[in-house]
């Protein structure tokens, strides 16, 4: 009868611990992050990758992208307009506008700017400095001011 509770005891307490050593072995398995390399390459891109053609040779501070309003800054901006309609003012600096699709109105403001309409009815203004127009589908007005 005592060896039955020695072996009972035995049990429970080698039980426990595999509970306890199995559980703690899970743990440090769901917090294992296997390697996968991804940084070991890393590929430069450069804002040349982003130039239209008919940009090309200008050089630029900012990147936009957006849709609706968007505003170029007092620098030399790049800017994408989205396929719907959209209001693009360039700003102050030499700014390439990129119209996109839809019914957009591009204006260049200062500055010597290229504007590139797109698809659907649109509206250039080049504004004072010298502005080089693109014509898309339909334009509506392009004005080249010295």
């Amino acid at each position: 009868m005592m060896y039955r509770k020695i072996i009972t005891r035995i049990s429970f307490l080698a039980l426990a611990f595999l509970t306890i050593l199995s559980t703690l072995g899970a743990i440090a398995a769901a917090n294992a992050v296997p390697v996968s390399y991804a940084m070991d390459t890393a590929i430069p891109i450069d804002q040349s990758q982003f130039l239209p053609p008919l940009c090309a040779g200008m050089i630029f501070d900012n990147i936009i992208v957006g849709s609706g309003d968007i505003n170029g800054g007092p620098n030399n901006d790049l800017i994408y307009g989205s396929p719907g309609n959209d209001n693009i003012r360039g700003g102050m600096g030499d700014d390439c506008i990129i119209g996109g699709g839809g019914n957009d109105t591009l204006r260049g403001q200062n500055g010597d700017d290229v504007l590139v309409g797109g698809s659907g009815f649109d509206v250039i203004e080049g504004g004072p400095g010298y502005d080089i127009c693109y014509y898309g589908d339909d334009v509506k007005e392009c004005e080249v001011v010295n």
